[in-house]
């Protein structure tokens, strides 16, 4: 029996008038329409979702406006289900819609909303749903929204002065590839017929790029196949997690802005703690919220805690944490208020981050135009010096 990969959307007025909403999977669209009529259900609406917007990421722009209005509403005073219920009435793109109407369908079976967000995976991050955890240990939802509002604000802002630094460099760098890629494989041979009459080899330079443009000529139907396959395999949410691309800007945003995880424990152990819990019991709710291969450093803190060590000679031990922690929490240690030294610790390395980011970025548009002038060097090499070496063995 063949199985229809199909998301829908739907909204109906029942028969007192209220309006209900659901989440329909593999089936046809008529289909689901009929089962609906024969429940009684009337005006009725049904939007088609892309399945694979369900198995990646929400794009930046689109995730800061889904917080900022749930934010927005929420903060008015408006419970979370009836914020819900007011997002779902105004216009929406599909993958909004859906989310809403998840998150609504999986609250009113009395579900957290931080196991509604998770049910969402990988539409929602890691550190998404840890935020939405600790806002709802914290009981402070309104603050949880501004936080990952403003965290996610300041990413889309690094993102766009990456983009505004690189775009004119990228467009050159694109132009002049394709003058070089035309250069080498039709101008380049001639040289070759050249010499050969001569009787001379080719300098290194000229060779090198004549072995390219022999590969090109030979090859350029396997060349153009390799690159389909490059730009749908990034475009497949399954597999594009093992793409070359995907891996180089993970391990680039670790290079970049590091791990996640001291920023949020630092974050959440501020706010746990001002909340009124214990440091053991804060310990053991950021155990879940962060990164499954950093988990085991959370739970070694607190053992040792439990082991009558100090926060701050646990600090002082664990390269794991950077020595802001032990700096910071050993004054706010002796002063008795820990929550105000992970706060200090949170600033800290949030300054930290965008200091190493703005320090990066002056880098990218003179590295992009040194690659661009050490290409057109060597291909002017690889041109002229056939040309002075030919005219020497002329005259």
């Amino acid at each position: 029996m063949m199985i229809y990969q199909s998301i829908f959307v739907w909204e109906a007025v029942t028969i007192e008038g209220s309006y209900v909403h659901g989440i329909a999977q593999n089936i046809l669209k008529y289909q689901l329409k009929k089962d609906l009529s024969q429940k009684g259900l009337f005006q009725i609406k049904i939007q088609y979702m892309p399945v694979a917007l369900s198995k990646k990421p929400l794009k930046s722009d689109t995730l800061i406006r889904f917080i900022q209005e749930l934010h927005q509403i929420h903060t008015s005073g408006v419970t979370l289900i009836n914020s819900l219920n007011i997002m779902i009435g105004n216009r929406q793109i599909p993958v909004i819609k859906y989310i809403l109407v998840a998150l609504k369908l999986s609250l009113e079976k009395g579900e957290s909303l931080t196991k509604s967000f998770q049910n969402l995976r990988p539409v929602f991050n890691e550190f998404f749903i840890s935020m939405i955890n600790m806002s709802e240990k914290t009981d402070n939802l309104k603050q949880g929204f501004s936080a990952i509002l403003s965290f996610f604000q300041q990413r889309q802002k690094q993102y766009q002065a990456i983009q505004k630094q690189t775009r004119y460099p990228l467009i050159v760098l694109g132009i002049a590839f394709i003058l070089i890629t035309g250069m080498i494989v039709f101008v380049l041979p001639m040289f070759q017929n050249i010499y050969l009459l001569y009787g001379q080899n080719l300098p290194v330079e000229t060779a090198i790029l004549m072995s390219i443009s022999r590969f090109i000529n030979n090859q350029w139907f396997v060349i153009l196949a390799g690159i389909v396959v490059f730009v749908f395999w990034y475009k497949i949410p399954a597999f594009c997690y093992i793409h070359p691309l995907f891996l180089l800007m993970k391990w680039v945003k670790k290079r970049w802005f590091g791990s996640q995880d001291q920023l949020l424990f630092a974050h959440c152990m501020s706010l746990l703690l001002k909340s009124g819990k214990t440091a053991y019991a804060a310990l053991q709710d950021i155990s879940y919220m962060v990164s499954p291969q950093n988990r085991k450093q959370i739970l070694k803190l607190t053992k040792q805690l439990e082991a009558g060590e100090r926060f701050s000679e646990i600090f002082l031990k664990n390269k794991w944490f950077p020595s802001v922690f032990h700096r910071l929490i050993s004054v706010s240690e002796a002063a008795g208020d820990l929550s105000v030294g992970f706060l200090q610790v949170h600033q800290y390395l949030e300054n930290q981050m965008e200091k190493r980011f703005n320090k990066i970025i002056n880098y990218i548009e003179p590295g992009l135009m040194v690659l661009l002038g050490g290409m057109v060097l060597f291909v002017l090499l690889s041109i002229y010096l056939p040309i002075f070496d030919l005219g020497n063995q002329v005259f």
